[in-house]
Order: structure tokens, then sequence, then C-alpha cells
């Protein structure tokens, strides 16, 4: 909560905008929901024996269909023109989500560049230029591209997943009762695992890039001084030792990010195999037994990009903690 107070503070009055980007998350997301939806009732149509309007007599009604191999390609095209209509309209939501992003990275780089410039000589003479440096520019960018956007493409995940869930529970309410706690079980432990390791590398990350920094400025600066003392070999590896830190802990905060999709893949195929064998062993009509495994199959399979999307952005949100305070500090100053 602390955390969510700070991005509100230094977004400013870019947080008016989040609503309009909630609609568009919502649309989006009803649009692939929809999309899903149909896949069930078009694969229970492509085993169907008997006459289709004969159940389903709203396809004369309405559309004047009357053999099932004509309800069947109107229903596949259906489909094809919902998931392509989603695609444009996902990669606008996406686009619009960019470029708010560098937006307001402009927005924060002009606050922090007018408010060391309005400060007393002193103030900005007692500064390590490194740390300006690392918050105008490495900070801001960590924000922006690790907190930012991870949070509004986390948005996005969470309201198509509480769709799916819903689409998925008008044909069994325990079966996606058991794997909504199953994947949210999994979040949580690798949240658990990973949160105080992602705070402490991510906080190592900043600190090195701006010990690099603060050394190259003492190589350029002293440049004479360095070559008549014959000190190079001590600044060059002071800086091999910073670099080698910052890229150790660069890969345990990387390897991190992808524990999650692993696990969750993991758990979606334990579970689909197991709803399988389950009906099977329930001697359910194999019609059903189709219906029901594409919706959950085609939703469970959605669900591992968006769940790993999830455990991703946590873990970068988590890393770019440090950054974050940081970048708060300096503007609340």
């Amino acid at each position: 909560m602390n955390e969510l107070k700070k991005t509100i503070y230094i977004l400013g009055n870019f947080k008016n905008r989040l609503p309009f980007l909630g609609l568009l998350f919502f649309i989006v997301s009803l649009i692939e929901v929809i999309g899903i939806g149909l896949i069930g009732p078009f694969v229970a149509l492509l085993g169907y024996q008997e006459n289709i309007i004969n159940n389903y007599p709203f396809f004369y009604e309405f559309f004047g269909l009357t053999d099932n191999k004509s309800i069947i390609s109107f229903v596949g095209a259906m489909l094809v023109l919902i998931f392509c209509s989603k695609g444009f309209v996902a990669y606008f939501v996406q686009r619009k989500i960019l470029s708010l992003g560098y937006e307001i990275r402009t927005s924060i780089v002009e606050k922090l560049i007018s408010s060391y410039q309005k400060k007393e000589y002193k103030d900005i003479a007692s500064k390590e230029v490194s740390s300006v440096l690392v918050n105008t520019n490495t900070h801001v960018g960590l924000f922006i591209d690790s907190i930012f956007i991870p949070s509004l493409r986390m948005s996005i995940e969470v309201i198509l997943i509480i769709g799916i869930f819903l689409l998925m529970a008008f044909t069994n309410f325990l079966l996606v009762f058991t794997v909504a706690s199953l994947l949210t079980l999994v979040i949580l432990l690798y949240y658990k695992f990973i949160r105080t390791k992602l705070f402490h590398y991510g906080k190592i990350m900043s600190q090195k890039e701006s010990s690099v920094i603060s050394e190259i400025k003492q190589i350029i600066g002293a440049f004479r001084e360095i070559r008549i003392l014959g000190v190079e070999d001590f600044f060059r590896k002071e800086i091999k030792q910073n670099v080698n830190q910052y890229g150790e802990a660069g890969v345990i905060t990387r390897s991190l990010y992808v524990i999650s999709r692993y696990v969750v893949e993991a758990s979606v195929v334990i579970f689909i195999v197991a709803l399988v064998i389950l009906m099977i062993n329930q001697k359910q009509p194999t019609e059903y037994i189709f219906s029901v495994l594409s919706i959950f199959a085609v939703g469970a399979l959605r669900l591992v990009p968006s769940f790993n999307t999830i455990g991703i952005g946590i873990a970068n949100i988590r890393t770019a903690k440090y950054a974050l305070n940081s970048l708060y500090d300096e503007l609340n100053k």
C-alpha cells in the first residue's frame, strides 16, 4: 500500500488518465473472454450427430442457416473475427500504455532537472553527481519499465483472469474454484519466496551502478593525477569488481523472474490431466467431455501467460522498490 501511494504521488496529474485505460483494459478482456467462451460450443458442434437447428433454432431464425456445415462455418468465422478484433484492440492498448509511460518519464525527468536548478549552490555542490545521474536516468527508467508499465499489464491480466474464471464457473464451479485456489497459492508462494531477495539485489544493482558512475567520473576528472601516481590498476579493479557484483545481482533477479512461468505451466498441465481422468472415471458423455475440456483447456492455457505476467510484474516491482523509494524521496523534498 505504501508503494501504491508513492507511485500515485510520482505520477501526479497523469493518474487522471488511468480510468480511461481501465475501460480499455475491460474491453480487451471482454472480447477475449467472449472468444474463449465460443470455443466450447464450436467444438461441441463439430461432434454433433443430429441436425443442429432442431435444438438451436435461433441459427435459422436470426441467420437463416439450416445445415450443420453452414452453422459450423458461421461459428468458426465468428471466432476468427473476434480474435482478430481482439488482436487489433490489444495492440492499440499496449501502444497506449507505452506511449503514456514514456510521456510520464519525460515529465519526471523534467521535474527532477527543474528541482535541481532551483536549489542553492551549496545544496547542489554537496550532492554526489553519480546519485543525481542514477536518479534522473536509471531510477526513472526503472519506475516506468519495472513498476508503471508492468502494473498496467498486470491489471489487464487480472481482469481477464476474473472473466475466464466466471466463464468456466458456468461449466463447473467446483473445478473453477479448485484451479483458482491452486494458481493463487502458486503465486503467493512464489511472491513469498522472492520478495526479500528481489529488493535486496535490486538495491545492490542501483548502488553498484552509482559506484561505477562515480569512479568513472573520478578517472576522467583526475586523469592527470591518476596517471602521475600510477594507480590506474586500482580504479580499473574497483570498476570491474562493481560491474561483476552488478552482473551477479542481475543474473539472480532475472533468473527469479522465470520461475513463475514454469511453476504455473506445470500446475495447469497437472490440472488438465487430472480433469480428464476424473471425467472419464465418472463416465461422462463424450460430447460433454469435449465441450468442457475445450473451454477449460483453452482457458487454463490462456491463464498461463496471464499468471506469468503477474508473477514477472510482481518481481519487477519488488526489484524496483529501492528505485521507487529513492525517486519518491527526491521528488518529495
